[in-house]
Order: C-alpha cells, then sequence, then structure tokens
C-alpha cells in the first residue's frame, strides 16, 4: 500500500496545485466559513429525522430554541410578587431551611438575595452552593452571594 500511496504521491500533488490555481484564478476562497441560515438548519435537521438519525423530540426542542428569538423578555420572567428570594441578613442555616434543602420538595436551583425587599437586589446564591458551605458557615448570605445580571425587560 505504501508503494502506491508514493506512486500517486505527484499525481495528487499535480492535481491539487491545479484545483488551488484554479479556484484562485476565478477568485473563490475556500477558508471562507459560510454560516448556515435557519432554514438550512431546519431542512438538514429534517433529514436527520427522516433518516432516523435525530429524535422527533430532539428536532422539536431546536425547533423550540428558534422561537426563542421571536419572545420578549417579560413572556419568560416571573411576576414580582412571585419571586421567591432570600433575605441577605439571615445565615446559611436558615437560608437552607427557607429553600427545603432540609429533605423538602425545593422550587429553584437559585434564588436572588435581596436587603429587606426586591427593591435592593445583593446577588444571587445557589443552593448547591449553600450545602456546600454546610448550615454551621459563619456570616450571612450577603457574605457569599455572586454578582446578579440585571437586562432590560425590552430585551427579545
Amino acid at each position: 500500500m505504501l508503494w502506491l500511496a508514493r506512486a500517486a504521491g505527484p499525481f495528487v500533488k499535480l492535481l491539487s496545485g491545479s484545483t488551488a490555481a484554479m479556484l484562485k484564478l476565478l477568485r473563490i476562497d475556500t477558508n471562507a466559513v459560510r454560516a448556515m441560515t435557519e432554514e438550512e438548519i431546519s431542512a438538514s435537521l429534517e433529514e436527520g429525522v427522516d433518516a432516523g438519525v435525530i429524535e422527533e423530540h430532539e428536532h422539536q426542542m431546536v425547533q423550540n430554541v428558534f422561537g426563542l428569538d421571536d419572545r420578549q423578555l417579560t413572556s419568560l420572567m416571573v411576576p414580582r410578587a412571585e419571586v421567591d428570594w432570600l433575605d441577605a441578613g439571615i445565615s446559611v442555616a436558615q437560608g437552607l431551611q427557607k429553600v427545603g434543602a432540609d429533605g423538602a420538595q425545593r422550587a429553584h436551583s437559585w434564588y436572588p438575595v435581596c436587603r429587606g425587599s426586591m427593591d435592593d437586589v445583593v446577588g444571587k446564591i445557589s443552593v448547591a452552593h449553600m450545602l456546600a458551605l454546610g448550615s454551621d458557615a459563619p456570616g450571612t448570605l450577603e457574605d457569599y452571594v455572586t454578582t446578579a445580571v440585571f437586562v432590560p425587560e425590552t430585551l427579545s
């Protein structure tokens, strides 16, 4: 097999070189990355579903992702009055108890941490981080929060 590769080597180089020269002469950029449109991705997904390579629920998931672009951010938000939040002044043990990490069913994995009301957001904290800290962690939740990200409601 090695002898065949060595024998064909000059021909392969000649063909590769002539192809590259022709593409350069025609000003065709072979290094350009062409972006796929949403329609092309959808068509590829349809082919994958028809071939049995992609499951129908996976196809639907990707279609739902495309639909997110058309939605206003407010349609994804929880109304302010219904937001579960933790007070910055409570201990980690109290926070764990409030979120139900003591065995009760948890509603969320992350919580906003506020001083007194939702008008003064200090940051956010995850239940996993509170569990890692343990109920004997010193200080208050405010000592362990990470920065919260704020986005305008008008964003789509």
